[in-house]
């Protein structure tokens, strides 16, 4: 599941859990998948920070290319 359709379940999930409508099986069950899928987002988070700071560091390395010489 990519990022976006993650936080989008996960908006599903706590607007169920807020209204309070569901039984205890069926509320432990969402609040379990609305932790695994934190868990998902969170790695992806990291994912692309990491990726973000390697190009960052490619960048870097580049713009202090002198090309006047």
């Amino acid at each position: 599941m990519n990022y976006e359709k993650t936080l989008q379940r996960l908006e599903e999930i706590s607007e169920k859990l807020e209204d309070g409508k569901i039984g205890i099986d069926e509320a432990v069950k969402l609040y379990e998948e609305g932790v695994q899928l934190t868990k998902e987002a969170s790695q992806k988070i990291s994912e692309v920070k990491g990726k973000v700071s390697v190009l960052k560091a490619d960048f870097d390395s580049f713009s202090k290319i002198d090309f006047e010489d």
